[in-house]
C-alpha cells in the first residue's frame, strides 16, 4: 500500500489488505486499483465507503495444505 501512495499509475495489490473506509489519505489509492490478488478485510464502515472499491476486482486465493 505504502508503494501504491507513492505512485499514482498502481492499479493492482497483493496480499492480505485492510479496509477503512475512515483513512482518507488511502482513499484515493483504493479509488486507483482495480485488482487486489489475495483478500480485503472490511471493517467499520458505512455503504457509502463502498462506493470507493466499485470498480475493484479481488482474486483471492488461500495456500495449499500440505499433508506430510
Amino acid at each position: 500500500m505504502e508503494m501504491a501512495m507513492k505512485r499514482n499509475d498502481c492499479t493492482a495489490l497483493v496480499g492480505d489488505l485492510a479496509y477503512k473506509g475512515k483513512e482518507g489519505d488511502k482513499k484515493y489509492v483504493w479509488m486507483q486499483i482495480e485488482k487486489v490478488y489475495g483478500t480485503i478485510t472490511i471493517d467499520d464502515i458505512s455503504d457509502s465507503d463502498l462506493d470507493t472499491l466499485i470498480k475493484l476486482t479481488v482474486d483471492g486465493w488461500q495456500r495449499e495444505n500440505f499433508i506430510r
